[in-house]
């Protein structure tokens, strides 16, 4: 039976084990097992397996690159002191074969080329290797070439392990080495240091340039001077660099033993040739340069023809949908990650008005023109684009236009390669549209957008994706994109662990599955990178919200408003600190918030804010307000159908609420949401048997919100019981009566439950009056919230109540309660706090 499977391969061999046989085969014997007694219990300590042993040679697999090469060193570390003989070890990551008790493969097949190569007491390793130790801090090795092995059918690029006690490489013609003497230049840094030079040397000749223009009348010969000597200097440069380089023991030759067991990183072995300097005199050459061009007469001729141009009074913009014109079907997330980024940096503009991408969500694959999308969306400019992606290149084609001449302001065609120069191209979008418009970029807005928010296009790219599966999720409800966005995070957050966005799309993603301690984990993870970014405490507050925890649900909310970035998320926790305040009975609290929120409309989907002002006002009992909101969310939101219906329902119109909800469901997707409504609808209408088929549909249409759960489920029990089937309403209440207070235990009561009202309910129809007034009494000390204080009166559920002394007190009281907050509200909006 045989077995395939991926390994790290270390080979091992004894140097001269056949000349000693010939010699003292007794001596040569007795060396292989000393060897082997070295060797076994090193490989077992670092999780490796013994595989096979082939005279002095042996052969052993690793699960991974760096467990096998810690190995190696480490025999090589034993041998030194304990064995007289020399090893020579091999290590090759590759497919292996094994069966009956033998392996084969080209994993064996390199290692063992590898290390006949190798010099005695060295260790050589495969670029496959390398590439998976590479960042080790404690382990490092050096690029020898390409080395033609034998019966290798062709050139594998291998390296040699550094280490104290390893031997320096001898490079000989037997080897077949190519391309050494580049990676000998690499490894001594001498580009490094030349190109340090160069910098130094052109920065030298420039400052000469400036001396001259502050009025220091130098000499002509001094300048040939300067090039003459500069010019000397650039072969003694790359002679030094050549041969020398620093260590912790002073200057050493590049040849020596100290320099191959140098500890200093490359950078730290050339005296100020870090990147870091180099950056910092181009950056100082780059500014000599430009500054005298900048403010020369010509560009201050180009200001002052500019300063003419009128002013664009009106910087409203929508960035619509991207299309992707890529040869093949799966890279809109692609065209939706370049159209997010863009969108992203516009918010970052104060000067600028931007749509959110949910206002312009709705215009995708649209038939209207774009004056009419721009009509609809109230904006001056709108961004069209178009992405092509095909292998490792792409293409972002672009065009603003202005809305009221429909002219083409300018239309451009970035073409690149997909890697961090992604980056460059969406940021330089976004500031020439900001140039286009004539809004003032501030330098901290500018820092902001040129910021790159991971150094690995990969990681990015796997963001983009899991973003993508994410809105699908919330299209279809199908899991499965939620399973497919997690695994591709994961992947993003192993590739580059400190990227922030990625790691608060994790916690998102948790959010969409309610999974909220998981998220909280990564709100707070958020944070560890990055304390002053909004999007961790926006995160904690959803989390602590939907836990039922509205005390630190507010406090995280408060912390996001007063952070940036103020983009689309931003505006969402001023409607969200609204909806915590409801949540917790304090409306006159809520009020303020979502003002703001409207006051921010021409950059916020209106809709998410509609439907918790909407919630405010029916919580303090203002149908009429509340109403008149619910008229401003579009009829296909589904959310909007669901608040609507139930508004209506609350007052008593369960027959307006029944047409409503009918009407409305035929023409919008919204199964969910319909079949909620219309139960409730015909359950209040008497219409039993009806009621059941739409609670059917309902549980069918998807996935349970836990926000429904419960009185759906126990309201059914009222069906079953009206039905005639009353041991199946029994078991009902029974169940959930055991839910709810098991809710209760758990501490918090989660957002849109009321396990008090709820547990009156049951215990009130099922005739427990004492502890239907004990709940209903606990759920007026929390408070009455989506206007429950008036449709207690005409609950089905509290028919048997209804002329009891103590329930009509606690009634009286909720409703005394609702009028003093109506009352307040009157009061801010008749001294001008509030202008809802």
């Amino acid at each position: 039976m045989s077995s395939r499977q991926l390994a790290a391969i270390m080979f091992t061999d004894m140097v001269g084990y056949t000349a000693l046989m010939g010699k003292d085969s007794a001596k040569a014997l007795e060396l292989v097992r000393i060897s082997k007694e070295i060797q076994k219990p090193l490989v077992e300590k670092h999780q490796g397996q013994w595989l096979k042993e082939m005279g002095d040679g042996a052969l052993a697999k690793f699960g991974t690159a760096l467990d096998a090469v810690n190995c190696a060193v480490e025999i090589q570390e034993v041998a030194r002191a304990k064995f007289d003989g020399k090893l020579r070890i091999g290590i090759h990551s590759g497919d292996i074969t094994i069966e009956n008790n033998d392996v084969y493969g080209d994993g064996v097949n390199i290692a063992s080329r590898l290390e006949s190569i190798t010099d005695p007491g060295g260790i050589y390793i495969s670029e496959s290797i390398e590439k998976a130790i590479r960042g080790q801090t404690d382990v490092q090795a050096k690029y020898l070439g390409e080395i033609k092995l034998k019966n290798v059918a062709y050139g594998v690029r291998t390296y040699a392990v550094q280490g104290v006690g390893l031997p320096i490489p001898k490079v000989n013609e037997g080897k077949e080495l190519s391309g050494h003497f580049w990676a000998e230049v690499l490894r001594r840094g001498v580009i490094r240091a030349a190109v340090s030079y160069l910098v130094v040397a052109v920065l030298l000749v420039l400052l000469w340039g400036q001396v001259q223009d502050w009025g220091v009348d130098l000499p002509q010969w001094s300048f040939t001077l300067l090039l003459t000597v500069l010019g000397i200097g650039i072969p003694l440069a790359l002679y030094l660099a050549w041969n020398y380089e620093k260590s912790p023991e002073g200057f050493v030759k590049t040849t020596s033993s100290q320099s191959w067991q140098n500890p200093l990183k490359a950078s730290q072995r050339k005296p100020l040739t870090s990147s870091f300097i180099i950056v910092g005199l181009v950056l100082v050459i780059t500014i000599m340069y430009l500054y005298p061009r900048f403010f020369s007469g010509d560009r201050s001729q180009q200001l002052a023809e500019s300063s003419l141009e009128p002013a664009v009074l009106n910087k409203s913009i929508a960035v619509l949908p991207f299309k992707d014109d890529s040869p093949d079907s799966d890279n809109q997330y692609f065209a939706d990650g370049m159209m997010d980024e863009i969108l992203n940096h516009l918010q970052k503009i104060t000067e600028l008005g931007v749509k959110s991408r949910t206002a312009v969500e709705p215009y995708r694959n649209s038939d209207l023109g774009f004056a009419t999308k721009a009509r609809e969306l109230d904006v001056a400019f709108v961004l069209e684009g178009a992405v092509r992606k095909y292998g490792n290149r792409f293409r972002v084609t672009t065009q603003l236009i202005e809305v009221e001449s429909g002219n083409h302001l300018w239309a451009e065609t970035y073409d690149g390669i997909f890697s961090d120069t992604i980056f460059v191209v969406q940021a330089n979008i976004a500031k020439k549209i900001a140039s286009s418009l004539r809004a003032v970029i501030t330098p901290d807005e500018e820092e902001k957008i040129d910021r790159i928010p991971t150094a690995d296009i990969a990681a990015y790219d796997l963001y983009v994706r899991a973003r993508h599966e994410r809105i699908l999720y919330w299209k279809t409800f199908d899991k499965k994109h939620l399973k497919t966005s997690h695994d591709l995070l994961d992947n993003a957050i192993q590739i580059d662990p400190e990227y922030l966005m990625a790691i608060a799309a994790k916690g998102e993603t948790f959010m969409a599955e309610q999974n909220y301690d998981s998220a909280l984990v990564y709100a707070e993870r958020v944070l560890v990178v990055d304390p002053e970014f909004n999007r961790g405490y926006g995160l904690k507050g959803e989390c602590y919200f939907f836990m039922g925890n509205f005390d630190l649900a507010i406090e995280n909310y408060l912390k996001a408003i007063d952070l940036p970035p103020k983009d689309n998320e931003w505006l969402w926790y001023h409607a969200a600190l609204g909806r915590a305040y409801v949540s917790q009975n304090q409306a006159i609290m809520a009020f303020p918030y979502l003002q703001k929120a409207l006051e921010m409309a021409d950059e916020f989907d209106l809709q998410a804010v509609n439907l918790v002002i909407v919630r405010a006002y029916t919580s303090i009992g203002d149908f009429e307000k509340a109403e008149a909101y619910s008229k401003k969310v579009i009829k296909n939101h589904c959310f909007g159908v669901w608040r609507k219906t139930e508004l209506v329902l609350i007052q008593g119109k369960f027959q307006e609420a029944l047409q409503f909800a009918d009407s409305t469901c035929q023409v919008v997707d919204c199964e969910r949401e319909c079949s909620r409504v219309l139960f409730r609808a015909s359950l209040l209408l008497g219409e039993f048997e009806q009621a059941e088929l739409y609670f059917n549909q309902w549980r069918n249409s998807g996935q349970d919100f836990y926000i429904f759960e419960f009185q759906l489920n126990y309201e059914l029990g009222y069906v079953y019981h009206q039905l005639g089937r009353t041991e199946e309403a029994e078991k009902i209440f029974t169940e959930q009566i055991e839910k709810l207070e098991s809710e209760l235990d758990r501490g918090g009561i989660r957002p849109y439950l009321q396990p008090y009202l709820d547990l009156a309910r049951i215990y009130a129809f099922t005739g427990v009056k004492n502890k239907a007034l004990n709940y209903l009494s606990k759920s007026v000390e929390q408070g009455f919230i989506e206007g429950w204080h008036d449709f207690i009166l005409i609950d089905p559920f509290f028919k048997s109540l209804r002329d009891d002394p103590e329930f009509k007190a606690i009634v009286k009281q909720a409703q005394e309660e609702k009028a003093a907050l109506r009352a307040q509200v009157r009061e801010m909006e008749e001294r001008g706090e509030l202008n809802l």
